[in-house]
């Protein structure tokens, strides 16, 4: 039995460097016998270590190598495995908005990530696990796609590998509607429009590592639509709905445009964010087809910060949901 991962909101890579970040103590000898032995498929075919994958494209795991990625450790001090909690699970259950046979939707709160990685320990995926264990055993629930860490609202998971592979197919065709709340700094203008703007991956200079960037020349098609939904003299509260799928897009595009989101230290004007401790984006609603075809519609209510946010302006978000 494998595991599947599905890739999104990742550049083209080589498919090793893919199983390294995501599973930083596996090493590259382990990569490269794990996919000559097929224990490790792209797209449910063997491939080398050089192979290059793209958004949506499906890793498959055998479930025992998977077990060995996520629990390998390289501490010399070999520290227990801290196994999933009753605790963790009704957390998990806390942010549940819709839960059937096929679907499991969670509100994600703000700050908590959607997959581990180096130096985090808690995350989404591990709370599936959890839920698994506890409410749902002879289920497998899939992420079939990410928030990031400080951004909160709708995430998708699939239970069955059918509907992974129904909702992998229609994230990869970009035919799900997809709606964001943002509140910014500045006064957008005008009010409504598309933000067309090309972005790709730069080195920071004077800084180290990378950023994303519009880049007329280099960058790989972006497009968001916007809608301001209330103006005030020093914040746009703003309707985002990307057309693309691209690193960042949400905040790069509402920086470039002039308009950073509240909250945003990397992306936005770092000296008017010295009151703000969260991201003001929220995943608001996703609409997709379910495997019969059926069209389905969920929403998530924003987070506290940006609910508080909203009403120190005299704002009432329910009476624009």
């Amino acid at each position: 039995m494998y595991k599947s991962f599905i890739i999104e909101n990742c550049p083209a890579t080589r498919v090793d460097r893919w199983l390294k970040r995501e599973f930083p103590t596996v090493t590259q000898g382990q990569i490269e016998k794990w996919l000559r032995s097929k224990d490790i498929l792209v797209n449910d075919k063997k491939v080398e270590s050089s192979f290059r994958v793209n958004e949506f494209d499906t890793i498959q795991i055998k479930s025992v190598v998977a077990d060995i990625m996520t629990k390998q450790d390289k501490s010399p001090l070999n520290l227990q495995i801290v196994l999933p909690t009753k605790a963790e699970a009704d957390q998990l259950a806390s942010f549940i908005i819709w839960e059937d046979e096929e679907l499991l939707i969670l509100n994600k709160p703000s700050g908590l990530a959607t997959q581990g990685g180096t130096d985090t320990h808690q995350h989404i995926d591990r709370l599936l696990k959890a839920y698994q264990q506890f409410y749902c055993p002879k289920v497998q629930p899939r992420l079939v796609h990410r928030l990031d860490r400080d951004t909160s609202g709708v995430l998708v998971v699939a239970k069955t590998l059918k509907a992974a592979n129904n909702l992998a197919a229609q994230f990869k065709e970009h035919v799900m509607d997809k709606v964001y709340w943002a509140v910014c700094h500045g006064r957008a203008s005008p009010l409504h429009g598309l933000i067309d703007a090309p972005i790709a991956k730069i080195e920071r200079p004077g800084r180290g590592g990378e950023t994303m960037a519009v880049d007329t020349k280099l960058g790989k098609k972006a497009q968001t639509n916007y809608r301001v939904v209330k103006s005030f003299s020093d914040f746009s509260w703003m309707e985002l709905k990307p057309l693309t799928g691209r690193t960042h897009q949400l905040r790069v595009h509402t920086a470039w445009f002039g308009n950073p989101i509240r909250g945003d230290g990397k992306y936005g004007l770092r000296d008017g964010f010295k009151d703000v401790e969260k991201l003001h984006l929220h995943a608001r609603s996703i609409k997709l087809k379910s495997v019969d075809g059926e069209t389905l519609t969920f929403t998530a209510p924003p987070p506290e910060h940006m609910v508080e946010t909203l009403s120190r302006n005299g704002i009432n978000w329910e009476h624009f949901a």
